[in-house]
């Protein structure tokens, strides 16, 4: 396994509100099920990567209250490292409010954090040599500091890039904090706002796009699959065919799997193929680890490849 892999980013308390179907305007419905489990990008790009094996080192910050608690306590039960997390007296934990519906399909309420919380995220953090970053763009700044000290010691970073956050800060802002990644994943939300299309073509415009200067890009599509672009090469992954309650989790799944797989050193399109499976398998409720991912990458064929 590589050097620690240091998660930066939001994490919050979801509450999790299970319907038969997602309200309609001004429509009520009666929950079937309620949970509350620690979520945001963070929560589940370390835990899938604690499971595989990685050392994951969470930089993030929570209330000091017992919604805080909650989380530190769960991290550290899932073998998370959390000696970087910020707690900040006198504030509320951030809270997620998602509605899931029968065929899994959801909606997401966020609560925006104050921007002085997240010019604080990663402020402990310390990169060893070959250190590997995951991130998302909560704020331009802290992302790309992070970036230029994980490149300074010769590690790897990547960048899971959504719609929310690009809406926030702007496409342009987000890109030039983005200067030193060296991959960029992004998902059909982005991929519509940018190019007015969620089709499989307009994926691999924006992967394109998105791979100049770095090592890979890609963009995940749903039940769609996955396009890939790296090495002047482009590729159309197929999803795994799975029926699932809830596919919270499921990118963050592929994000965490992709960038362990680069980190030990499997060519960019393997390594997404591996990814791949790993969210398809997380949606089926299958335990993995690496090497019987990389297995089932191998014998994964590209719908479609193009040059780039």
């Amino acid at each position: 396994m590589p050097a620690s892999l240091h998660v930066l980013g939001v994490v919050v308390l979801d509450s999790l509100y299970f319907v038969p179907h997602l309200p309609r305007h001004d429509e009520k419905v009666f929950t079937r099920k309620t949970e509350f489990l620690p979520g945001g990008p963070a929560s589940f790009v370390a835990r899938t990567a604690a499971r595989l094996g990685a050392e994951v080192v969470l930089e993030t910050a929570v209330g000091a209250d017992a919604a805080g608690d909650q989380l530190i306590a769960a991290y550290e039960a899932a073998g998370i490292r959390t000696d970087s997390v910020l707690r900040l007296s006198g504030e509320r934990t951030p809270v997620a409010v998602l509605i899931i519906d029968d065929t899994g399909e959801k909606a997401i309420i966020l609560v925006p954090i104050p921007e002085e919380w997240l010019m604080r995220y990663g402020a402990q953090s310390h990169f060893d040599k070959s250190a590997i970053l995951v991130t998302h763009m909560f704020h331009p700044q802290p992302v790309r500091l992070a970036a230029e000290r994980v490149r300074a010691v010769g590690g790897l970073s990547l960048l899971d890039l959504e719609w929310p956050e690009v809406d926030r800060w702007g496409f342009d802002t987000a890109m030039e904090a983005a200067r030193d990644i060296d991959v960029i994943c992004t998902n059909g939300q982005l991929l519509a706002a940018r190019m007015g299309s969620r089709d499989v073509d307009a994926a691999y415009a924006f992967a394109a796009k998105l791979s100049v200067g770095r090592r890979a890009a890609c963009v995940t599509l749903g039940a769609e699959g996955v396009v890939v672009a790296a090495d002047g090469k482009l590729a159309h992954l197929p999803a795994w065919r799975v029926k699932a309650d809830n596919t919270t989790g499921a990118g963050d799944t592929f994000i965490a799997t992709f960038a362990l797989a680069l980190a030990e050193s499997h060519a960019p399109f393997h390594a997404a193929a591996m990814a791949n499976c790993a969210s398809g398998w997380f949606l089926a409720g299958r335990t993995f680890d690496l090497a019987a991912l990389s297995a089932a990458a191998s014998d994964m064929t590209p719908t479609t490849t193009r040059i780039n």
